[in-house]
């Protein structure tokens, strides 16, 4: 997925928030990702929004066709709102691994931030 790189000024701390996300992942007790485990990532993507919407990254260029494409695409491929999630994790850490460089890393998960809050929501209702 080609995206533009993050402003400098939050980069840094996307890819915190990125791994705070991992981690919290990577700690979960369960054989299988559930409900909770997904949503327990939430503060993270919230305080990742949060940063976002300091700058005016998620309006740049062709980041807005993006974040609607993303979310077109979770939505043609599942109707359950759980498994709209879980396919959106899926494809969020698919696009991470393809990634040519931090920066890009950084972005990609950016670009997804506000797909995966909606599903989140939407699991929570």
């Amino acid at each position: 997925m080609k995206t533009i790189d993050l402003p400098a000024s939050i980069n840094d701390q996307i890819q915190d928030v990125m791994m705070d996300v991992f981690d919290t992942l990577r700690a979960s007790q369960s054989p299988e990702f559930n409900k909770d485990d997904f949503l327990s990532t939430k503060q993270h993507y919230l305080d990742a929004i949060r940063l976002l919407h300091t700058t005016n990254y998620l309006s740049e260029g062709n980041n807005p066709l993006l974040v609607a494409a993303l979310k077109k695409e979770v939505e043609t491929q599942v109707t359950d709102p759980l498994e709209r999630l879980a396919y959106s994790l899926i494809l969020q850490k698919h696009n991470l691994e393809q990634a040519t460089s931090q920066e890009n890393c950084n972005a990609t998960f950016a670009i997804f931030v506000p797909v995966i809050l909606g599903f989140m929501n939407d699991v929570a209702a």
